[in-house]
């Protein structure tokens, strides 16, 4: 659901998207943005539909009138600090899967940059 919160917050971080989108191209030389790669992690609050709803604003009207926003959401993987094992987790309590343990250590789902970006 989008509402005007999320959009105020994810229209900044689309209007920072295409900001560096728009110097890459120019960099060069480029005459269109094809497709944008974005690396979200879950962690993050980033509403990937949100995000995506502001990006095509923003795009109007740019080299990246046409282009194509894909996003690839990182799930929360975590490392049991008492047995060593990495886990995937969805929901609180982020308890261990082999041991129950609640004391771990983040690797992966707090990620956000752009992974790629196709231009012509």
């Amino acid at each position: 659901m989008i509402n005007e919160s999320t959009v105020m917050h994810e229209m900044s971080i689309a209007q920072n998207i295409m900001d560096l989108c728009l110097e890459e191209g120019k960099k060069a030389k480029a005459e269109k943005i094809i497709k944008i790669n974005i690396r979200i992690g879950r962690l993050t609050g980033i509403v990937s539909d949100s995000l995506t709803f502001c990006f095509d604003i923003m795009k109007e009207g740019t080299i990246a009138d046409n282009a194509e926003m894909m996003i690839i959401t990182n799930p929360v993987r975590l490392r049991c600090k008492k047995c060593e094992t990495e886990y995937v987790v969805d929901d609180l309590p982020w308890m261990c899967a082999n041991c129950d343990s609640l004391r771990y250590s983040i690797i992966s789902g707090n990620e956000f940059y752009i992974e790629s970006i196709e231009l012509e």
